[in-house]
């Protein structure tokens, strides 16, 4: 299957990184709309989005983050390219 010029394009601005498998517990993936809490708006840091969704769930991350966009609808106060972004959590525990 080939892979949409589009998205292989986004997949190079992907921040990736190795770990040994025994040392990994949980992972939290976000697109960035996902991340935007704490890489655009300064809200919470990126530990701050864990706990988020390990305390209430991805879609409260999601949902925070609208709450947030919401305040800002003309991308004024947070310069950016769409006022609302699409957002995807995934999160992944271990045992």
């Amino acid at each position: 299957m080939c892979t949409p010029p589009r998205t292989r394009a986004a997949a190079e601005h992907a921040i990736t990184g190795t770990v040994p498998l025994r040392d990994v517990r949980r992972v939290l993936l976000l697109t960035d709309g996902a991340t935007r809490l704490a890489d655009l708006f300064g809200v919470t840091g990126w530990a701050g989005l864990v706990k988020i969704v390990e305390g209430q769930g991805p879609a409260a991350l999601v949902a925070r983050t609208r709450e947030v966009e919401h305040t800002d609808p003309r991308a004024v106060r947070w310069p950016r390219n769409k006022p609302r972004d699409d957002a995807t959590v995934a999160y992944c525990t271990f045992r």
